[in-house]
Order: C-alpha cells, then structure tokens, then sequence
C-alpha cells in the first residue's frame, strides 16, 4: 500500500508540474499566429508565441539532428532535427542564423515524404529557454557556439493543436485531484482532536 502511494504521489506532481506548465506556456499563445518576418524577429519578438513566420531561407546544410541515446541506443521517436532560418534577402550562407526551426522526427518524416516544407511561411510555438532540455542546449553550443544558442529564437514547428489547451488543463487538474486525495484529511483524527478530556 505504501508503495502504492508513493507512486501516486510521483504521479500527480508530474501531473501537476506538466499540466501547470504546459498551460503556462499555451496561455502565451492567441487563436491565430502572429504573422512576422525573419528580419523583423531579429529586433522584435512579439509577445504571442504563437508565430507565422515569413520571408525566410532555409540553412538545409547547416541543419543539426539530435537524438537521446539510452544504453547506447537510440530512444525511439526521440530525434529532432535542427534548421536555421536566415532572412531570404541575406547573402550567402555565413549571417548567423536568429531562428532555429525544431522539427520533431514524426513532422520531419511527414516533411520529407510531402515536400512541405515552406521557409516562407513557418507556423510554429516559439520555445522558451526553459523548454529546452540542458542535454539539448549543451548539444546546441557545440553546433553554433554559446552566444548563438543563448540568443537563437526556437521554434516548434507546426500548428497549434486545437485540443492542446485541454489536455494541459486537464493534466493539471487530475494532479491536483490526486494530490487532494492523498494529503486529504483523516476524519478519525479531526474527531479526536476536537475531542474534550476531563
């Protein structure tokens, strides 16, 4: 029974920190992306992580793929791929890319198989720097050096999902419920501590 609990107990602070942050980071995003250029993200960000952003040129030879390992092996579904986008009016390929455009391994695949990829148009949820993984970060300073990736946008590739919302506030809600339930008060123990002695 006690390892039942602790369990449990393990299971709704998961719940609750998830589900509270996934809700945190969603509450940043409006119904529609806010439409914005390469260029004009390298001097405003806006406050809407939720973006559409345009006039872009794609970095597909300077594009980094990392994967978790475990045992030596690669975790399944667990490869990102990496694209810095560049304004499309920049020359070459030596500015020091402001968007870096993170694509899951299942959208890369879709990607890949569609051709639809579009630097003109990236609809994505811009990350905050406590998104990323520090293995990841570390993985991103020693592809394009410290500076960059502190100062480098990320962005989640693809659109917002419309149940997204839901499920992070149902996470927290089912955390807090558990949590309830554990710590709720023993009904024997407010009887006797109410109780009066002569």
């Amino acid at each position: 029974m006690q390892r039942f609990i602790v369990l449990a107990f393990i299971a709704a602070v998961y719940l609750t920190i998830s589900g509270g942050y996934d809700s945190w980071i969603l509450f940043g995003t409006s119904g529609k992306p806010t439409v914005i250029s390469v260029e004009e993200l390298e001097t405003h960000v806006p406050s809407n992580r939720y973006l559409n952003v345009t006039d872009g040129r794609a970095m597909q030879e300077e594009a980094v793929v990392y994967s978790e390992t475990r045992n030596y092996q690669k975790v399944s579904n667990s490869e990102i791929t990496f694209i810095p986008i560049i304004p499309s009016t920049s020359e070459g390929s030596s500015s020091t890319p402001k968007l870096l455009v993170r694509i899951s391994e299942e959208k890369m695949k879709a990607i890949k198989e569609t051709h639809s990829f579009d630097a003109n148009s990236i609809i994505g949820i811009r990350k905050t720097q406590w998104d990323l993984d520090d293995k990841v970060k570390q993985f991103l300073t020693k592809e394009f050096g410290k500076e960059a990736e502190e100062n480098m946008i990320v962005l989640e590739y693809g659109e917002k999902s419309s149940d997204a919302l839901f499920m992070a506030i149902a996470k927290l809600f089912a955390g807090l419920v558990i949590l309830g339930f554990l710590f709720r008060p023993n009904p024997q123990m407010i009887r006797e501590g109410f109780t009066f002695h002569d």
